[in-house]
């Protein structure tokens, strides 16, 4: 499931500003390089056991990741299920209560950007 509406995409913005902003809304920075970082929020629907994870690519425009003035720029947020030993699933459909809290994150995420 792809945020093509959340308002995100294209922004750019100093990546420790970033790195900050989404740490205290709860989101983890797995997988990041000198190019480009990866931050993750993990969703767990309870009624099935699966999980969810909503993701949010940033990909330097100026500089590298982690160093000092660096920008990056913010893709669409996207949604997958994730598989144990086989990865994510971005086909899979998204639960609407999940979905609806992932909206809600974004939101959140929106208005601290602004």
């Amino acid at each position: 499931m792809v945020f093509t509406d959340a308002g995100l995409a294209g922004r750019e913005m100093k990546f420790t500003e970033l790195d900050d902003v989404m740490q205290d809304l709860g989101f983890i920075r797995w997988t990041w390089d000198y190019d480009m970082a990866i931050y993750e929020k993990k969703y767990r629907d309870e009624a099935t056991g699966k999980d969810y994870y909503l993701r949010i690519r940033a990909n330097a425009i100026k500089g590298r990741i982690e160093e000092r003035g660096a920008v990056v720029k913010l893709e669409d947020p996207v949604m997958a299920r994730h598989i144990e030993h086989h990865g994510m699933d971005y086909e899979a459909e998204i639960p609407q209560h999940l979905a609806e809290k992932a909206e809600k994150r974004l939101n959140q995420l929106k208005a601290v950007l602004v």
